[in-house]
């Protein structure tokens, strides 16, 4: 179950992938700051505390 609110991209979706998709988008919850922060830090973008945030 999702929602599509770009008709263009779900046409797109289908042709790429005929036999379907899982999209595993970060909207919701914490795994959106949390991919934020390992992103962040793989990129040398670091700040006091972020280690121990991702870490707990």
């Amino acid at each position: 179950m999702g929602l599509t609110t770009d008709k263009k991209r779900e046409e797109y979706l289908t042709r790429e992938f005929p036999n379907g998709y899982l999209d595993l988008g970060l909207l919701h919850g914490i795994a959106s700051p949390l991919v934020f922060l390992l992103l962040a830090l793989k990129e040398g973008m670091v700040v006091r505390g972020q280690r121990e945030a991702i870490k707990e």
